[in-house]
């Protein structure tokens, strides 16, 4: 499965780093209080997890130096990470705030990856989880993947416990331990959203990542029939379905010490009727035409699969392709890019049912793809040549794409309908406006804005610094 990008929030940023740490006395404990702001220099991969750079590292370390690390019986250290979701909810306790899909199933173990304080635990870095759960979700079967993970935390009475703060750096003096141990348990499904009424699901020892110090007993699962039944690793089950919907995929581990820890992820069932991956939409007998970069607009490949065998552009559907990086992340390897094959899920490429492909559900058990197939649209998609560029190129760029489909249409053609995916509705409101106040006809009837940032982008929470221990 090909990795895309469409959040806007994913972007390249730097910010400033910590300067320096003042201590304040607080009841039960000591807070690290940063006088600037504290976001690091960060990376943003194609999977949505942001490494802090060396430079805040470096300043985490020299806060952290004095720390004796042998009470750290778990190797990691929340208060050390940086952590890019609330990794405290995930602890094996079925709440309504801790569902977890694959994305927030990613920040936790990248969280999780940077509180490693000692090499008492190795824990595989997530380019390779990555991986694995790629080649899980290569064929039929849906991957499920899980973590049960135990780290230590600053006690909140850890004052009274030996721990202050001198000359900007943490000391733990030798009295009591000063450390309680968590743990972290999540589960996700590699792809949540399910069309047909069978399914084939499997967790498989390497995507099982149990650093929790336990003896397994066994692995329960719901997949969302309202029964558990139990599975074994590396051992795929099936499940049929009576009705299509929301469903709530539950995951339940036992261990011989008499523990239970549950996770709950969602996952929709659609599209009962039969049909092929990928609809009607096949990437046969397509129209591509380039859009070179100019001084004024940026470049794009458009490409057009018309409804029918008429290969007449009489009804265009206009998808503006979302925030994609891969020219910066990954420029030597063309095949990171977010195509019209993604789009559609063709195979070998995207699963064509992950966001801002065309087999996400729209409500009243359809998907997008049912709802173009039944009105007979024609598909014209536009592919960035460079997804980073400013938005006014792009929307320049989409002015031009626009004229040109125009021109194609035939007399009597309906008007068409614009559909921008997260950065792309920005590119897509920027060019009609614009065309508006030049008096231009751009002949668009609706415009959709799908999970585009119209006020702002909203980015995880920075570091938990200022932080209580």
């Amino acid at each position: 499965m090909k990795t895309y990008l469409i959040f806007a929030l994913l972007w390249l940023v730097s910010f400033p780093t910590l300067a320096q740490i003042n201590s304040q006395a607080i009841p039960g404990g000591i807070r690290l209080k940063p006088t600037t702001r504290l976001l690091p220099n960060t990376r943003v991969t194609p999977q949505g997890f942001t490494q802090p750079s060396n430079g805040f590292r470096d300043q985490i370390n020299q806060v952290f130096a004095n720390v004796d690390p042998r009470p750290i019986s778990t190797g990691l250290l929340w208060d050390y990470g940086l952590e890019l979701t609330d990794v405290l909810r995930f602890d094996g306790t079925p709440r309504s705030n801790n569902k977890c899909t694959l994305p927030e199933w990613r920040m936790v173990y990248g969280s999780l990856t940077t509180m490693q304080f000692t090499t008492s635990i190795t824990i595989p870095e997530l380019v390779t989880i990555n991986e694995r759960i790629r080649q899980a979700g290569a064929g039929t079967t849906h991957a499920i993947v899980a973590l049960h993970v135990r780290y230590d935390k600053f006690r909140s009475d850890a004052t009274s416990r030996g721990v202050s703060v001198s000359n900007n750096r943490l000391t733990c003096g030798n009295t009591r331990n000063p450390y309680q141990t968590k743990f972290a348990f999540a589960t996700a499904l590699e792809n949540s959203i399910l069309q047909g009424r069978t399914h084939r699901f499997r967790l498989a020892s390497n995507l099982f990542i149990n650093r929790s110090g336990k003896t397994l007993d066994r692995i329960e699962v719901d997949a969302g029939r309202g029964s558990f039944r139990t599975v074994q690793l590396n051992t795929a089950f099936t499940e049929t379905y009576s009705s299509e919907g929301q469903k709530t995929l539950k995951v339940r581990v036992r261990y011989t010490d008499g523990t239970t820890v549950e996770s709950r992820s969602p996952m929709y069932i659609t599209n009962f009727r039969p049909s092929s991956p990928v609809a009607r939409y096949d990437a046969i007998d397509t129209l591509q035409q380039r859009f070179n970069e100019t001084n004024e607009a940026a470049g794009a490949l458009v490409t057009v699969e018309y409804a029918g065998n008429d290969q007449v552009l009489d009804k265009p559907f206009i998808v503006v392709e979302g925030f994609d990086a891969w020219r910066i992340l990954s420029p030597d390897d063309p095949d990171r890019n977010f195509s019209f094959e993604d789009f559609i899920g063709l195979p070998g490429f995207g699963s064509g049912q992950g966001p801002g492909e065309i087999n996400i559900p729209i409500g009243g058990g359809q998907s997008l793809n049912d709802a173009i197939e039944s009105d007979n649209y024609d598909l014209v998609f536009i592919d960035y040549e460079d997804g980073t560029a400013a938005i006014e190129r792009n929307a320049d760029m989409m002015e031009n794409v626009i004229r040109w489909v125009n021109a194609q249409k035939p007399s009597g053609a309906d008007d068409n309908v614009v559909l921008g995916m997260s950065m792309g509705g920005l590119v897509a409101r920027m060019a009609l406006r614009e065309m508006e106040t030049q008096n231009e006809d751009h002949q668009t009837r609706l415009y959709i804005s799908h999970d585009a940032p119209t006020k702002e982008p909203t980015f995880p929470l920075p570091p938990r610094l200022p932080s209580t221990i």
